[in-house]
């Protein structure tokens, strides 16, 4: 497994996100543009009373109050690294080893891959400081391949292109369910803990069929990237502060994915992921908001391996998963003011990567676009 900078970035970037929260406050209080403050419940409907449309369990709901969500999540990944450094397809086959045997060498590489994920969620209010949380992923990969032919028999493996291909994996995802508990208010200001399950409700028994160097095209496992669901309960913890002042709204939010079993029924666990994110958001109208958002990420490898998943591509193997990233993020949010229009929301945030430091050789993420509907009543 590739080693990480010695001076670990996510920790860097936790201080970072902190020491912004602090300040918005500060810099907030300076302004003296006339937007009134809202409650501590998004469901009374200001244009400032929910994150960019990418973070998700934000906010709470009064007793007795229903939300209704939908998102569109595309994620695009184009091009690979390794590392902190960009590696090109012959320099891939060339020195990067096959793990499973002959050749020695990765004969297949992944140039591109499209993932989209339908989201619908649903939040209850059980009481003024519980809400309830549930999220239905659907989801819908695609992978585009550069086959290399088989290694010569006289001499090392070289960079003749067999050909191309692609790949697809699409269904239901794991299920979520979270309790959004709150801890403190006082004004505007909040913060709540987010207790919640992953269970494991989709499938890690895709299958396509692939380009094989030799020439073949056999049906196979597809590897652990296009899979669309883990196959273990993981823990979701949490916690969220927002405020807002005047035409300001702000919040930081800490978020984790840990595995509860040491290895899925294919023999695997993926790696346990910790995010934590920070943003800022200024009221133009009353019904319209826009936003910056910072975020960074760190994922683990995967452990274990699934004994079907054994292509000579980097994408088989466990050790290229996981690492570090720092995202950057515009919003646009869209509240509705009018008797008709209260507690209605459309909003969309795009993220780009700004800061890469992967785990082996992986396909880089280029952008994410979210754009998402909420109905609450």
């Amino acid at each position: 497994m590739t080693t990480l900078a010695p001076a670990p970035l996510f920790p860097r970037t936790l201080c970072a996100l902190a020491l912004a929260s602090l300040s918005l406050p500060v810099f907030a209080a300076g302004t003296h543009h006339g937007a009134s403050e809202n409650t501590a419940h998004a469901s009374h409907g200001g244009v400032l009373s929910h994150a960019p449309i990418g973070v998700m369990g934000d906010h709470r709901h009064g007793k007795g109050e229903f939300m209704w969500s939908y998102r569109f999540m595309r994620m695009n990944m184009e091009g690979n690294r390794q590392g902190t450094d960009s590696i090109s397809n012959d320099e891939i086959v060339t020195t990067v080893a096959n793990p499973n045997g002959s050749p020695a060498t990765v004969r297949v590489v992944p140039k591109k891959m499209t993932m989209d994920m339908h989201m619908l969620g649903a939040m209850y209010g059980l009481s003024d400081r519980v809400t309830l949380m549930a999220m239905v992923p659907y989801l819908q990969n695609s992978m585009d391949h550069i086959t290399y032919m088989g290694p010569s028999p006289t001499g090392p493996n070289g960079t003749k292109v067999l050909g191309e291909f692609s790949t697809e994996s699409n269904g239901l995802g794991d299920i979520s369910l979270s309790a959004l508990v709150g801890l403190y208010t006082h004004g505007a200001s909040q913060v709540h803990a987010h207790i919640g399950v992953s269970l494991p409700t989709g499938t890690i028994k895709n299958e396509d069929t692939v380009l094989a160097p030799t020439g073949a095209m056999p049906r196979l496992r597809v590897p652990y990237a296009m899979q669309i669901a883990s196959g273990t309960y993981d823990f979701l913890p949490g916690l969220t502060y927002t405020s807002q002042h005047q035409r300001w709204g702000w919040g930081a939010q800490y978020l984790g994915r840990l595995p509860l079993e040491k290895r899925n029924d294919q023999g695997y666990v993926l790696g346990a992921q910790h995010s934590i994110t920070g943003w800022g958001a200024y009221a133009v109208a009353p019904w319209i908001s826009t936003s910056l958002r910072v975020k960074g990420t760190h994922r683990d490898r995967i452990h274990g391996m699934d004994a079907a998943i054994r292509a000579p591509i980097q994408t088989a193997n466990p050790d290229n998963y996981g690492g570090e990233q720092v995202d950057i993020g515009f919003g646009v949010n869209l509240m509705g003011t009018s008797p008709g229009l209260k507690g209605k929301r459309v909003a969309l945030e795009v993220l780009t990567p700004v800061y890469r430091n992967l785990n082996g050789t992986q396909l880089e993420q280029d952008w994410t676009l979210t754009v998402g509907a909420q109905v609450a009543y």
